[in-house]
């Protein structure tokens, strides 16, 4: 919560504070003082204003999501920038149980994590599809072909593509969020709460994957 976050910085002045209400940075009008360094946009964490910092994050959903998995080991955060690394990583370890949670929004399904689920699912399939397999990771699956090839113009149709495309200074994360295998690193939640990098990978061949 923002309050949360707050103290922490209080007790701890050279941390970065991130974080959204409603997709929007947090502002002084929610936190009764300053606002925050940055927002949720992926393209607001630049290497240079980073790199090196402790940045406390609080969301309307990815964060709560990730703080109600903190019992589970290993927690890995995936999404497409990411998803050759994560995919490679989860087939060297081969976790016995593998439960994808889509942090949607507002506790309603959201079609960029479906999509993004079903793309994990595929790669994986192979190696799980013999065991029990929710009826939910199987529509994942059957629907990221169908729309794999336009996953902008799938979002231009989703709920939360619609509300971001629509706002001028958020609508450059959809067109940066659909990129696939930009990143080459699997990030990993920890006990403390923390989330650290736990893999990285020499770029593709194409040279498309960097280091952040």
């Amino acid at each position: 919560e923002i309050a949360e976050a707050l103290a922490i910085k209080q007790q701890r002045p050279e941390v970065l504070l991130a974080g959204e209400r409603n997709g929007l940075r947090i502002r002084g009008d929610l936190t009764g003082g300053n606002d925050f360094d940055f927002g949720n946009s992926p393209r607001e964490f630049l290497p240079e204003k980073v790199r090196g910092k402790t940045i406390v994050m609080t969301t309307t959903n990815g964060t709560r999501a990730l703080r109600a998995c903190t019992r589970a080991e290993p927690v890995l955060i995936g999404s497409f920038l990411n998803l050759r690394a994560t995919v490679n990583w989860l087939r060297r370890e081969l976790p016995l149980h593998l439960i994808l949670i889509c942090s949607g929004t507002h506790n309603q399904a959201a079609l960029e994590d479906t999509l993004a689920a079903g793309a994990l699912c595929e790669r994986l399939w192979p190696y799980y599809a013999s065991g029990q397999v929710a009826d939910s990771a199987e529509i994942a699956r059957r629907i990221y072909p169908l729309l794999q090839t336009d996953l902008l113009g799938a979002m231009k149709h989703s709920r939360n593509g619609q509300r971001l495309l629509g706002h001028p200074e958020l609508r450059g994360d959809v067109y940066f969020c659909v990129q696939r295998e930009t990143v080459n690193f699997v990030a990993g939640l920890q006990k403390d709460g923390t989330v650290r990098k736990l893999a990285c990978e020499a770029p593709s061949p194409s040279g498309d994957a960097t280091t952040v």
